[in-house]
């Protein structure tokens, strides 16, 4: 008898030593930078206590922090790594997903490290104000309960691995009324309609993270003032059913896309691009599609991800297609002289950077007019149409130097054009140089000697018919580009007037 009994209670010691071996623990050690170091390290921050850190397929569990220093409010969970006594080492950040907490329904806690051993532990998890997991994640919880509910100054959540909640039970930030921001930078994201609350202001999608969501995943944030970041790796759950909430509750939730560069959108469409993500109580192809603005990563980042310098003061990024300004650069200035409104306008000349792609502008300077027109007006002593007007030389000549930079024949002259108009012609206008600058036959015309004349009064006289048309234009001569000054105006033509046009009645 009593020999059957001692076998089997050494059965029971044998089940005992199975099951102590088949559960194992072990303590990750982490400094202020967030990196895992070893026990003993000067700079250990807090330490973190995994159980199963062995099971690679969803058996893992960071079960509680402790911290070194009680008033941290950061925490991260780096890409944790321990090796097994048979030497081979394991990487959480490779798993499928780590648990938390021990349990769907336990907030992970966090302790000061004085209180390790004690019976009685009090969880500073409440004034943790920003949290990174840089291995995969199960968020786990239901209704109010769950593995980060109650962290009440938790703002900021980033996830640099895969965050998993495919239960649509919620929870697991239930009670996070703190919480503005979450970011997700992982690949293989796959996240419920019930895993974001309705605190948030702010949600990231990054560059290069790929995520499937459920059909209105988005619904705790609408109506919210809340800006949803997407990139194009996002993908509906159910690719049939490409809802973001349940309806569009005003305007207050923004959604914008993430693009590395806006190349083939039109204006309007970055201002406001309908995509086929909806808003419905159904799932319906009728049903309201987003409207999303376009913005580039390098904007979003507020820096350019692939720059290179091309000369001494400006870069080129590859992503964005755009160039951006050197820290320290060092300009090649040069002057412009640009009469944009005309030859009868104001000039401006722009003292600015000339190295490709730099908008740096050293100063501006407004220029005279190249001319100054008064108008016709009619000599009623000699019956004449007048035609006055003022060539400011300086102001000529300094343009046409800058002309010659570029082109060593550049040329600007000036003087008077008269010509017949034909009374058969309906047409307004006409032009009397042809397309290489050169008179036309029926065109007289009156060179005038190059810097020389400044004030130019010209009139034809002896009208007898009030109602004849005649063409009489300054003209304004850019390397064989004519411009005409008719009257008060430059134009591209000559104008037909007629004496009886300028009569004033007394």
């Amino acid at each position: 008898m009593k020999k059957k009994l001692l076998i089997t209670l050494l059965f029971v010691v044998m089940t005992m030593c199975l099951f102590a071996v088949a559960v194992s623990a072990e303590t990750a050690y982490v400094n202020a930078n967030g990196e895992q170091v070893e026990a003993g390290n000067a700079d250990i921050a807090y330490e973190i206590n995994v159980k199963n850190p062995f099971e690679t397929g969803g058996n893992c569990n960071i079960t509680e922090i402790y911290l070194y220093d009680s008033s941290i409010k950061k925490i991260i969970i780096p890409a944790l790594k321990f090796t097994h006594s048979n030497g081979t080492e394991y990487d959480l950040s490779t798993y499928s997903y780590c648990r938390l907490a021990g349990s769907w329904n336990k907030t992970l806690a966090v302790y000061p490290i004085s209180e390790k051993d004690s019976d009685t532990k009090t969880s500073l998890h409440t004034q943790i104000t920003e949290i990174e997991f840089q291995v995969p994640v199960l968020a786990d919880g239901a209704g109010s309960q769950g593995n980060l509910a109650g962290y009440s100054a938790l703002q900021k959540l980033s996830f640099f691995a895969k965050a998993y909640e495919p239960q649509n039970k919620g929870g697991f930030l239930s009670d996070c009324t703190s919480l503005t921001e979450i970011h997700f930078y992982g690949q293989n994201n796959q996240l419920s309609g019930n895993f974001f609350c309705n605190s948030l202001t702010k949600v990231v999608f990054h560059k290069g993270s790929t995520s499937s969501i459920a059909s209105t995943a988005m619904q705790a944030v609408n109506g919210k003032e809340c800006t949803v970041y997407l990139n194009g790796d996002i993908t509906p759950w159910d690719e049939t059913d490409p809802r973001l909430t349940w309806n569009k509750n005003g305007d207050k939730l923004k959604f914008v896309i993430l693009v590395d560069d806006t190349t083939g959108y039109t204006p309007e469409e970055i201002a406001s691009y309908q995509t086929e993500w909806q808003a419905g109580n159904n799932k319906n192809a009728n049903n309201y599609k987003y409207k999303m603005s376009i913005q580039t990563y390098c904007d979003f980042y507020k820096e350019h991800i692939s720059q290179e310098a091309i000369n001494d003061c400006v870069c080129y990024c590859s992503t964005c297609k755009n160039y951006g300004a050197l820290a320290n650069p060092t300009h090649a200035l040069d002057f412009v002289i640009d009469y944009a409104n005309g030859y009868n306008s104001e000039g401006l000349k722009t003292t600015m950077c000339t190295n490709e792609g730099c908008g740096h502008i050293e100063s501006t300077q407004e220029l005279k007019k190249l001319f100054e027109t008064r108008g016709y007006s009619t000599d009623t002593t000699s019956l004449a149409i007048v035609l006055d007007f003022t060539a400011n030389l300086a102001e000529i000549q300094e343009y046409e130097s800058f002309l010659k930079k570029t082109n060593p024949e550049a040329s600007i002259d000036f003087g008077v054009a008269v010509g017949a108009a034909d009374k058969d012609d309906d047409t307004t206008n006409d032009k009397l140089f042809d397309e290489n600058g050169e008179r036309l036959d029926s065109t007289l015309v009156v060179d005038l000697p190059k810097n020389t004349y400044t004030n130019v009064e010209v009139k034809i006289m002896g009208i007898k018919n009030n109602d004849v048309n005649l063409h009489l234009s300054g003209y304004i001569n850019v390397s064989g580009e004519i411009t005409y000054i008719n009257g008060a105006e430059t134009n591209d033509y000559s104008a037909k007037v007629n004496y009886g046009m300028f009569i004033t009645e007394e």
